[in-house]
């Protein structure tokens, strides 16, 4: 049914450009056990004649551990990969089912282009070293190009089944159609410090919240400690090799910068910065013991950031109490009880959702009649007095295209989602998974 979609060679572009194993939907898809079988074998996934390997899911897997990081647990992570593949997987059996197809000419044309040097000849040494790097056979390579590519087909086939709703585009138009010149009066939020009040308590707890912004990152620093005897020398070298806490205060402290000066000092600190260790040394009085610090961070207690918390309460206070009070204080600066900043400007809607962060609705409102908007910002409140309301006619092609590709892709995100809730529903297609091999990995 999908045969003369892939004549459009626009759409193949488009969609082949890139070997990519995942594809996340907006809204998830949760696979119930009715429509799956969880069996054993050298498979993670099978829809039908699709297989995916171990090997595959373990690539896919990594690839999200690096994009991730230590962001998201491993157990999340490998319900991703396996979500990824799955969906892969449907895609490519759908293809085949649709009677799409990928020969071995399209399979080697894709590695050949994904491999060429700017003069567009392959580079085998590259592609060797790809194939190393991830640990894979040709065969096996092929093979993870071929089910991307059969996917890809089906996917570019459901989008040029989507079209461009003229109504739905000019919504999406409409702040760019509106020509807006107003007034901006800018309101300060030291103007109204004097409206809030709160104690140290308050700013304790307010600072417990947000000291993890005050963290100093201390430099390395190299710490010399002086005894007197030899059995002195051995229990305190003994307790800075186990990384032991010691009672003792250093004699001496030297954070590792440019520019530090080591005085006296410097062929004990040198010797300690080439180990990283500990260093010993006889001075004309006993013994210097100097230890290697790695840089740490550090919160600063409450006592030593008190005041920069407390100018930051206060705004944080009267910002809030601004927000509160916005349509009472718009209205009294318009009526100029209180001096505001002022400038004018002509410009459109989209701008001002842009800069001050108008919903369109506040935008319909204004084309209904509404004469001023108070809109909260970093240092205070402003007031956008409107001073006239035009039709702008000039839109870009550029914003034109953007939002009918916009409009296009929310339509074939959608008939996605519904081709997989239609495989769940119907149970036609049989796919087993792993999930103990899965868990194993």
């Amino acid at each position: 049914m999908f045969k003369f979609v892939y004549s459009k060679s626009w759409i193949s572009k488009v969609f082949l450009a890139v070997l990519a194993f995942s594809f996340i939907l907006g809204t998830a898809i949760m696979w119930g056990p009715g429509g799956l079988n969880f069996g054993f074998g050298n498979y993670v996934i099978k829809v039908e004649d699709i297989t995916v390997t171990p090997k595959e899911f373990i690539l896919e897997l990594g690839r999200l551990q690096r994009s991730y990081g230590e962001k998201i647990s491993r157990d999340k992570l490998k319900a991703e990969a396996l979500n990824n593949l799955l969906i892969t997987a449907i895609f490519a059996y759908l293809a085949e089912k649709n009677g799409f197809y990928v020969s071995n000419e399209e399979v080697k044309d894709f590695i050949v282009r994904q491999f060429s040097d700017k003069n567009g000849k392959f580079n085998e040494k590259e592609f060797q070293r790809y194939l190393q790097y991830l640990k894979l056979t040709p065969k096996e390579f092929e093979k993870i190009v071929k089910t991307t590519l059969l996917a890809n087909k089906y996917k570019s086939a459901v989008f040029s089944t989507t079209y461009v709703n003229r109504e739905t585009l000019n919504a999406y138009l409409f702040p760019f159609t509106l020509k807006i010149k107003a007034q901006i009066l800018e309101l300060n939020y030291k103007q109204f410090t004097s409206k809030v009040k709160f104690d140290e308590e308050e700013l304790r707890e307010f600072y417990k919240k947000i000291q993890n912004n005050f963290a100093i990152e201390e430099p390395p620093k190299v710490e010399i400690f002086k005894v007197a005897s030899e059995g002195e020398v051995k229990e305190l070298y003994n307790s800075l090799t186990k990384g032991k806490n010691l009672k003792l205060k250093p004699f001496k402290v030297f954070p590792i910068s440019k520019g530090e000066k080591y005085g006296e000092f410097k062929k004990l600190v040198e010797k300690v910065l080439k180990n990283k260790k500990v260093a010993v040394e006889k001075s004309k009085d006993g013994y210097l013991i100097a230890v290697y610090r790695e840089g740490e961070r550090r919160i600063p207690s409450f006592e030593e950031v008190k005041e920069q918390v407390k100018l930051l309460y206060e705004k944080f206070k009267t910002l809030e109490w601004m927000e509160k009070h916005k349509e009472k204080l718009a209205k009294e600066v318009l009526d100029g009880k209180y001096k505001a900043q002022a400038k004018e400007l002509e410009t459109i809607g989209f701008t001002l959702m842009q800069n001050f962060g108008i919903p369109v609705q506040t935008l319909l409102e204004v084309l209904k009649g509404k004469r001023y908007i108070a809109v909260k910002t970093g240092e205070g409140l402003a007031v956008i007095k409107i001073l006239s309301v035009g039709e702008e006619g000039n839109i870009s092609a550029e914003v034109k295209d953007y939002y009918r590709l916009l409009v296009r892709n929310s339509q074939y995100l959608r008939k996605l989602q519904e081709v997989l809730q239609e495989v769940y529903r119907n149970g036609g297609i049989e796919v087993k998974i792993n999930n103990r091999l899965v868990e194993s990995l």
